[in-house]
């Protein structure tokens, strides 16, 4: 599914890919590196400090030609076997029929539905961007980003707030997921042995694109049984990454990597990784090659390589279609 839908028409993206270990991560990495494409089309700016310059005034925001698109974690087929009290039928309801002349309209009608509802906020924050209403769009969508975090809404507010930074947050690439194993399984391995460290970082791996924040709980407890876990480690820096404050997973990152020399490639790949989020791609190369000169066939060697491509050739990674992440990209 194109994940960047006309407006008006439904967005449901699966969740992203399982790491399951070393055999099914390069395609991971291609999926990722393709979604995150550096060349993303942006077509507003959500911003909070007005962007001025000097005593200027900066330009009142204008409102959007068209209707702002329809961004829920159904299909559109899906959407109508749904019962008629369902929020995420009321929210498309409101959608549909919106246009220029009803806009105050469908903005009030959003309002009076639960906006403790992710779904909800998220319709709410676009209208409002839609109608030029920047500032309140800007603390509709702060408000779904913390009601959801790391989840659909919660990821995709988050997207349009940062639009300097990629979509979607850097992966953790681990091969801890024993292949083949079942959340299920690994749920009760570390139910029947709840002091190996091993057991809970493979759950954590095994839950990453389903439930970013479980994943992250399930990394710190394997960190709390063995502190010296460099994965493990690198999982508790990587999981939290906030768009708000990307430099916290640069500066843990960097960290390990001053204490842990044996194993540079894993941690550097997610240095690269960090600076390839936050668009700073001189700083993620120069980190891809060293993982090259230093391990070229190892996994690491391997991703470091598709992104350095995707650096290099943005047209190479950005026209692939994945299905990876749950991520409206404006």
């Amino acid at each position: 599914m194109d994940p960047n839908p006309s407006p008006g028409e439904s967005l449901n993206v699966a969740p992203g890919p399982r790491i399951p270990g070393r055999s099914a991560r390069l395609a991971l990495v291609v999926a990722v590196a393709a979604l995150a494409g550096i060349a993303t089309g942006v077509v507003v700016l959500v911003t909070r400090d007005g962007g001025g310059n000097g005593d200027a005034a900066p330009a009142p925001p204008k409102p959007l030609k068209g209707k702002p698109p329809l961004v829920i974690d159904v299909t559109r087929s899906a959407l109508a076997t749904l019962p008629a009290d369902d929020l995420r039928r009321q929210v498309a309801a409101i959608i549909r029929r919106d246009d220029a002349s009803r806009r105050a309209e469908s903005i009030v009608a959003l309002r009076a539905l639960p906006q403790d509802e992710p779904v909800v906020g998220m319709s709410l924050g676009l209208a409002q961007l839609w109608a030029g209403q920047a500032a309140a769009a800007a603390a509709t969508l702060e408000r779904v980003k913390r009601l959801d975090p790391y989840g659909y809404y919660g990821t995709n507010a988050d997207n349009l707030l940062h639009l300097n930074e990629a979509p979607g947050y850097p992966p953790w690439l681990s091969a801890a997921r024993p292949p083949g194993a079942s959340v299920a399984d690994l749920r009760a391995r570390a139910k029947r042995k709840p002091g190996d460290a091993a057991g809970w970082l493979a759950l954590a791996a095994a839950l990453e694109n389903r439930n970013r924040s479980a994943a992250f709980a399930y990394a710190k407890r394997a960190l709390s049984l063995d502190p010296t876990d460099v994965s493990a480690r690198v999982a508790v820096a990587v999981l939290p990454f906030d768009k708000d404050n990307p430099g916290g997973a640069l500066s843990s990152l960097m960290r390990i990597l001053q204490s842990s020399p044996g194993d540079d490639a894993e941690v550097r790949v997610h240095v690269g990784l960090v600076f390839f989020w936050m668009r700073d791609t001189q700083d993620a190369a120069a980190q891809f090659r060293q993982v090259l000169d230093a391990d070229p066939k190892s996994v690491y060697g391997q991703v470091a390589s598709v992104f350095t491509r995707c650096i290099d050739t943005p047209d190479s990674c950005s026209g692939e279609k994945t299905g990876s992440d749950p991520n409206f990209s404006p």
